[in-house]
């Protein structure tokens, strides 16, 4: 079943199953179903709503201050997710994944395949 996973931002590390949920609302007010306590996202800032056909999801812009994108690209409309595809909402990135109970390996691999491989890593000794 489909999985949110925040990889970036204050609340890293985080997951929220879609399995049971038709619609999810985004956002840091404490009534939302994944509250991020993100000082850039809205009290409502976005929903991800299970498609019609009960195959896949749908992220949708909640009139957020500081919209909603998707790979990059800021969202005006109903947008369809496919696996992989990184939110960025605030200062947080959010990657959906149609895998079951995904870990760390899992999601290092969705982001290997956007590209995401690329980015610099900084280690200290």
């Amino acid at each position: 079943m489909a999985t949110l996973i925040i990889t970036d931002g204050p609340a890293a590390g985080q997951q929220f199953a879609l399995e049971n949920h038709r619609l999810v609302l985004i956002g840091r007010e404490d009534k939302c179903t994944f509250q991020i306590l993100d000082p850039r996202v809205s009290r409502n800032h976005m929903q991800v709503r299970l498609n019609p056909d009960g195959n896949g999801h749908t992220a949708i812009d909640f009139r957020s201050s500081n919209g909603v994108l998707v790979n990059g690209e800021k969202i005006e409309a109903d947008h369809p997710l496919a696996n992989g595809d990184a939110i960025h909402i605030g200062d947080t990135e959010i990657v959906y994944s149609l895998v079951d109970s995904p870990d760390a390996k899992t999601v290092s691999a969705i982001l290997r395949k956007r590209g995401e491989h690329m980015r610099g890593t900084i280690a200290e000794s």
